[in-house]
């Protein structure tokens, strides 16, 4: 599910970059089902059940729900561009810049996707894809760091209320 909402706003900023057409679609489509199919591949493995109970687990689970909620804001801003015609709103330019990152380490300075094929929009739908599994991966280490700092936190304010019992 959240491989879907990911790939929202990139769908709809590659149609303003101006990938259009059943060719560039299908590679799009292709992308992502390929993303999703590794993610569930590496889930699904006997190393991820270990983690799933551990605090990297939990860790995982709210930077997923972190960065779906940064989709879903990019495809508001996405949305607004589409409407207002090349006005770029801050709240696309995450996916934004990732796209045009992507776009430009495929396409060179032909910025337009009017000309890429199927494997150029392929392989820019996969960079694209290794962004976003960056930027979770980003999120995900701060939420951890963040946890274990409250857990150190709480377990410093129970020792030192105890000694203060005793």
């Amino acid at each position: 599910m959240f491989g879907m909402i990911y790939a929202a706003p990139c769908f709809l900023l590659a149609k303003i970059a101006g990938f259009q057409g059943s060719s560039a679609n299908a590679a799009m489509f292709a992308g992502v089902v390929t993303w999703i199919g590794l993610m569930t591949f590496a889930t699904t493995r006997e190393f991820w059940k270990k983690i799933e109970f551990a605090p990297f687990g939990k860790a995982l689970r709210i930077g997923t729900i972190i960065r779906a909620g940064i989709a879903m804001i990019s495809v508001v801003g996405a949305i607004s561009m589409m409407i207002k015609k090349g006005e770029m709103l801050v709240l696309s330019i995450l996916d934004y810049w990732g796209g045009l990152l992507s776009i430009g380490a495929v396409m060179g300075d032909a910025m337009d996707g009017s000309g890429a094929g199927f494997l150029q929009t392929y392989a820019i739908t996969m960079l694209t894809g290794l962004g976003v599994f960056f930027s979770l991966g980003g999120i995900t280490i701060a939420t951890w760091v963040i946890l274990k700092i409250g857990a150190k936190l709480k377990a410093l304010g129970k020792e030192q209320g105890g000694e203060a019992l005793a």
